[in-house]
């Protein structure tokens, strides 16, 4: 009943400043549809929608042994000649 009572003040809400006793109950008597047409479009509506589920983290340590493996590749941790940083320089 309360659902009911939502979207009567909904509809008369949307009338505005045309609110008149004879649309207060015209709406009245058209709730029961736009009740139905609700309930319609929400049943067919819901049932298109998916719950996106559980999404699990990313696997944090095999992405980082990843990285370092190839870091230590190129020898990144080994000092160079030939490679300076302006940044690092003291």
């Amino acid at each position: 009943m309360e659902h009911l009572n939502r979207r009567l003040k909904n509809v008369l809400h949307s009338l505005g400043a045309n609110i008149t006793p004879q649309a207060v109950v015209q709406a009245g008597k058209l709730l029961a549809t736009v009740d139905k047409v609700c309930n319609n479009f929400e049943t067919q509506t819901s049932s298109t929608t998916r719950d996106a589920g559980i999404h699990n983290p990313p696997a944090f340590d095999q992405d980082l042994t990843k990285i370092l493996d190839v870091l230590k590749e190129v020898d990144v941790f080994e000092p160079k000649q030939d490679r300076k940083y302006q940044a690092f320089s003291f």
